[in-house]
């Protein structure tokens, strides 16, 4: 992943963070308000109200006006993302000198499991009908 791209969902996931434990905060401080109605501690149900409220704002604040906030960092995100997708255009075709390049640069791993390939493709066409004519047409085009 692009470093760009990946910085952007790590400020969007830490303020994710953020308002997880805002709400989650939040909820605990409501079940404690109803516990404190049941109990008639009314000072005590106030305190749970007024700590609830702010952890929600508090939320609310991450959502929107925060740096870093949610929806800038997802429209940071989406922004990258629109940015720099693929054009609608066809890919470049694959020449020869590319495939050529690639087995220059491949690890000696990747170069073992493609001549691995090409040999078991190679056995296996032994025991495949033999077209005398196509094979002939292969063998004058490569010698001219």
């Amino acid at each position: 992943m692009p470093a760009v791209l990946e910085s952007h969902i790590t400020d969007w996931l830490a303020v994710y963070g953020h308002v997880y434990s805002d709400l989650y905060s939040a909820a605990n401080y409501i079940e404690n308000l109803g516990d404190q109605i049941a109990a008639e501690n009314w000072l005590g149900a106030q305190n749970s109200c007024q700590l609830a409220a702010s952890k929600i704002r508090a939320a609310s604040f991450h959502f929107m006006w925060g740096t870093p906030n949610l929806r800038d960092e997802a429209e940071d995100c989406l922004d990258w993302i629109n940015d720099n997708w693929p054009s609608d255009g066809e890919p470049e075709p694959i020449t020869m000198n590319d495939i050529i390049n690639a087995m220059y640069d491949s690890t000696m791993l990747e170069y073992q499991y493609f001549i691995g390939y090409v040999d078991a493709y190679r056995a296996n066409m032994w025991n495949l009908p033999f077209f005398e004519s196509w094979h002939a047409m292969l063998t004058r085009h490569f010698s001219e």
